[in-house]
Parts: structure tokens; C-alpha cells; sequence
């Protein structure tokens, strides 16, 4: 369970935004789980796909 603070200047003074890109951030992952009521914002910036695997041969 994560352990929700608020932030401060003091107490979070050498937090950094990472801002490099690379696999070991995410940057490989070509795909992301989405949701019906989603699509419609999600169409206009990417195509929606959708894929059959061996383990569930449905869409």
C-alpha cells in the first residue's frame, strides 16, 4: 500500500523529475490497457486495436 504525503520543499528538497527517456522508465511498452467509455477521447490521438492471444481466443 503506498504512503500518500504531501510534498514540501524542505522535507523533499533532492526529489527530481526524471527526465531522460528509456526501456528501463516504460518507454518500450507499445501499448495500454483501456476501457469502452475511454475510447472516444483515446481515438482521436491513437488507434484502438484489439488482439486475440492462445490463452483467451476472444476479443
Amino acid at each position: 500500500m503506498p504512503n500518500h504525503v504531501l510534498l514540501n520543499n524542505v522535507e523533499h528538497q533532492d526529489l527530481r523529475v526524471i527526465t531522460r527517456r528509456g526501456a528501463d522508465l516504460g518507454d518500450q511498452v507499445m501499448f495500454a490497457v483501456t476501457f469502452p467509455d475511454e475510447f472516444r477521447s483515446i481515438q482521436a490521438h491513437f488507434p484502438i486495436v484489439f488482439r486475440k492471444t492462445a490463452e483467451q481466443p476472444a476479443f
